[in-house]
């Protein structure tokens, strides 16, 4: 199998799909609170965000804790029909996703496509009183 390298105006090759970073990775847990006290606790973590029934989430609670350049979303099941809960109850606590930070994320989304990755969802922006992601 051969791949054709893009090159830059330099003559080297340049990244199709350059990388930024992780920005967090998800993990489903069986209790969210208790993952988000351990974090904590133990390593010195700190709570910045939450989303569940407060803020619409019927299934499911997340809870984001960060320390330095590391964040991680726990996500808990509220209900035991949620996909949360069968993840957990087949396989315990675990990592689910990673989301890498992209330069442009509907780029990234194209280029991932054309080297044989499967969308489930094209990129798309949310906005309110405090600006847009």
């Amino acid at each position: 199998m051969s791949t054709q390298l893009e090159r830059n105006e330099q003559g080297s090759a340049a990244d199709a799909m350059p990388l930024l970073g992780l920005d967090h990775v998800e993990l489903w847990v069986g209790n969210a609170t208790q993952a988000v006290h351990y974090f904590v606790t133990a390593y010195g973590f700190r709570e910045v965000a939450a989303a569940g029934l407060e803020t619409g989430l019927r299934d499911r609670a997340s809870r984001v804790v960060e320390h330095g350049n590391v964040r991680l979303v726990l996500t808990a099941p509220l209900v035991g029909t949620s996909p949360v809960a069968a993840h957990v109850a087949a396989h315990g606590d675990g990592v689910h996703s990673l989301a890498l930070a992209v330069p442009d994320a509907r780029a990234a989304y194209g280029t991932a496509l054309e080297r044989g990755a499967r969308g489930v969802e094209e990129p798309y922006e949310l906005e309110d009183e405090d600006g847009v992601v």
